[in-house]
Formats: C-alpha cells, sequence, structure tokens
C-alpha cells in the first residue's frame, strides 16, 4: 500500500526527527555534525525554510522548520541523502544510514509549539552531553538566548519569538532574549523533555522489536518510556527491565 502524502502546512511550525538506522551514530563527532550543519545552511536557503530550532545529537537531529511552499520532503530527501552520501564514504561502507522515513508534527498550538521548544533546547541536557542548554554548540539555543550568533539558517528573531507576548509586536531585541530565557532556560530538564516528547515519540512497537538491552535503553533514555511502560509492552516485570538496562551500561 503507498505512503499517504504527508501534510506539508505553509507558515504553520513543524517538528521533524531523522534518526540514524540502528541506532547508527550519524552525527556522532564534529566532522560529521559539521558537514550536516553546512547541508542544512544549502537546503534552507534553496527551499527557503525558515528554521526556528535545531539541534543535533549523536544518532539522531530535531529541527523546528515553518514552509514558505510545501517543498519538506524535497528538501528532507536532498538534506539526508548528501549526508547519506559522505557518512558511507567516509566509514567505507554502504547501505541505509537514516531509519526509515523522517518523521514530521504539525505544531499546531501555542502550547505544543512551546513544550517542542523547550523540548529541542534541553535534549542535549537530558543525553549527558552538557550541563545546561545554551552550552551545547550543536544547536540553537545559544543563539535563541543571545549568547552566540545564529548559523545562517537559523530565523534566530523568529525562533525567540516564540514565548514573546503576542500582544507586544513592538518588543526590543533584549525582551524577546528576555522572555525565551525565562521561558526555556529555567526548569527541570527530565520534566521539560518529557513535556515535548511525548507527542512526537513513536510507538514501543517502533523501538523494541526484540526484548534486547540495546533497545529497552533506548526506548527509555532517548524517548522517555518509563521502565513499567516497557515492561507492559515486553510482558516481562520492572525487575527485568532495570537489569537489562545495566548489562547495557556495564558492557
Amino acid at each position: 500500500m503507498p505512503r499517504p502524502p504527508r501534510a506539508q502546512p505553509i507558515d504553520i511550525p513543524l517538528h521533524i526527527i531523522g534518526r540514524g538506522c540502528r541506532g547508527m551514530p550519524v552525527l556522532g563527532d564534529d566532522d560529521s555534525r559539521g558537514h550536516f550543519v553546512y547541508l542544512l545552511n544549502e537546503v534552507v536557503k534553496q527551499y527557503e525554510w525558515r528554521v526556528l530550532d535545531w539541534v543535533l545529537m549523536s544518532n539522531h537531529h530535531h529541527l523546528v522548520v515553518s514552509l514558505r511552499e510545501q517543498n519538506l520532503d524535497a528538501g528532507m530527501h536532498r538534506l539526508h541523502a548528501l549526508h547519506a552520501d559522505q557518512w558511507n564514504r567516509r566509514h567505507a561502507s554502504m547501505g541505509h544510514v537514516w531509519m526509515r522515513r523522517y518523521s514530521s508534527t504539525i505544531l499546531d498550538s501555542a502550547e505544543y509549539l512551546e513544550n517542542v521548544m523547550r523540548y529541542v533546547a534541553w535534549n542535549p541536557v537530558s543525553a549527558g552531553l552538557c550541563a545546561e542548554p545554551e552550552q551545547w554548540k550543536w544547536g540553537g539555543c545559544a543563539a535563541n538566548a543571545g549568547v552566540r550568533l545564529g548559523q545562517p539558517f537559523h530565523d534566530v528573531p523568529l525562533g525567540r519569538g516564540v514565548f514573546r507576548d503576542v500582544f507586544d509586536n513592538d518588543a526590543s531585541t533584549a525582551e524577546s532574549i528576555a522572555c525565551y530565557r525565562g521561558a526555556v532556560l529555567t526548569g527541570n530538564a527530565d520534566l521539560i523533555v518529557r513535556s515535548g516528547v511525548e507527542a512526537t515519540r513513536p510507538p514501543l512497537d517502533e523501538i523494541i522489536t526484540s526484548v534486547d538491552s540495546a533497545a529497552i535503553t533506548r526506548a527509555a533514555k532517548l524517548w522517555g518510556y518509563t521502565n513499567s511502560e516497557i515492561a507492559a509492552h515486553c510482558g516481562v516485570n520492572e525487575k527485568t527491565v532495570r537489569r537489562r538496562k545495566l548489562q547495557l551500561a556495564s558492557s
């Protein structure tokens, strides 16, 4: 059965996630991330996307994008295909680099958009890559927070303006930065990440195809599933889930 056409609304933000095939670290070092940033800049320029926020992790990326034309599929295909070519050449490998299709979710309410912006900003903290969101250089949080200049593809005023008072059209840059910092850079990382991930994470039957330690750990650490949720899905008790996670951590 052919896949249904993907929704590509104009001027409504989308949360896009691309994941490495079989958890491969497709963005696992600065060379890979730098090359991806170069490609993203070219794609955004070509397809005239507006990027509100972005973050590169080790085995996946997040983009918050607003479209001016219905060209998301074309742009993402080009972005992932060019990065996959470079990855395979660099690692002398062949085959798929990105897992299935990328996911895209329409952020059709202010609350939904704000939750996802917080989630994207705090993702590196939750993964243990940095202590504070604005410290991670491979993302848009620092630029939105006024800590450093943004990448050319990043529409920083649009990104930090998400948290500005909708009735205050004359807010200064300093006021917009203050609103962004107050809304994003305070709070508990785990709670913020879970608030944003709930609506966009894949179901457990896509993550865990067999009861192995790597899949269980991925479901918990990357997607925020609890031990009880994983245990119920796998038909085991929570003690077994904890043991499998410890096995991977100690291996």
